[in-house]
């Protein structure tokens, strides 16, 4: 039990590693304010549940943010949902060689 526990906080550690070097800019940069929120729950069975909480604010009245993505490392990915205050938001989701791009477009 101690090996798996070991086992999954380093995959752990190596996945919020990656993510913080992978961070794509906004193309309106400075005009966009992004804040992040994820947390991770681990299993019995060594499933990890995450979530991860996006937070984009206008700083202009001249910029909105259209859409979003967001690129994971691995593609063993299950059960993805989005939503905003409005309801759920369509999600996109493609596997690439090297993980997975998950995109969602916002309504106007």
């Amino acid at each position: 039990m101690k090996k798996i526990f070991l086992f999954l906080t380093i995959c752990l550690l190596l996945v919020v590693f990656y993510l913080s070097f992978t961070a794509r800019p906004l193309f309106a940069q400075g005009e966009i304010e992004s804040s992040q929120n994820v947390s991770y729950r681990i299993t019995q069975d060594a499933k990890a549940h995450v979530t991860h909480q996006v937070k984009l604010t206008n700083l202009t009245t001249n910029y909105y943010a259209s859409e979003y993505s967001l690129f994971l490392g691995f593609k063993d990915i299950a059960d993805i949902t989005a939503f905003d205050s409005q309801g759920p938001i369509d999600v996109s989701i493609n596997e690439e060689e090297s993980g997975t791009q998950i995109h969602l477009i916002f309504r106007a």
